[in-house]
């Protein structure tokens, strides 16, 4: 998070382009970068939500990701889904039915989740249910920690607030019985 700038959550997707790898390995390829550094120098560079939005566009990375990005002016937020080389699927605020929040899990936005890894439909209905003028750092939380969303995969659960200065995190553990992911 940069305050008063913008805040961002990268998530990698599973499917690394080896042809790009093999390239970065051989020096063919030294502007691709690795998703950790790429957050590095986006902090390092950019100051605003745009600034940020435009790097996340531009960059090559050695694997695709997931960037949920926010910043401090209202409707500032999208998530963002890149491949290597583009940008494969924007969402931003106020752009579908739950047009005051954006949820995120592990699978593009534009399409199905597995079936047994179905976050979204259930991570959807408790923001719902949350509403918006009870929105908080408490209730993102009690969301982000309720099953199924909370599974024996999640490591760890941030809160972030670019205009209000919070960065919080909690080390997450699912007992049993628990989904597996």
């Amino acid at each position: 998070m940069k305050p008063n700038g913008f805040s961002l959550s990268m998530n990698a997707k599973v499917e690394p382009d080896l042809r790009n790898v093999i390239a970065w390995l051989n020096g063919d390829r030294p502007d691709i970068q690795f998703a950790m550094y790429f957050d590095r120098k986006l902090f390092e560079e950019a100051n605003t939500f745009d600034e940020a939005r435009q790097f996340i566009y531009d960059v090559p990375l050695l694997s695709g990701a997931y960037f949920i990005l926010g910043g401090n002016k209202p409707g500032q937020g999208s998530v963002i889904v890149r491949n290597t080389t583009d940008v494969q699927f924007e969402r931003k605020l106020f752009d579908a039915d739950n047009d005051w929040f954006l949820l995120q899990t592990n699978y593009d936005p534009d399409k199905e989740p597995l079936f047994i890894d179905d976050r979204r439909d259930p991570g959807n209905a408790c923001m719902k249910q949350l509403g918006q003028n009870r929105t908080s750092a408490e209730g993102l939380y009690q969301v982000l920690k309720s099953r199924p969303l909370l599974n024996k995969t999640t490591v760890h659960t941030v809160i972030l607030s670019v205009t209000k200065n919070v960065y919080q995190t909690f080390i997450q553990y699912c007992p049993n019985p628990c989904w597996a992911f």
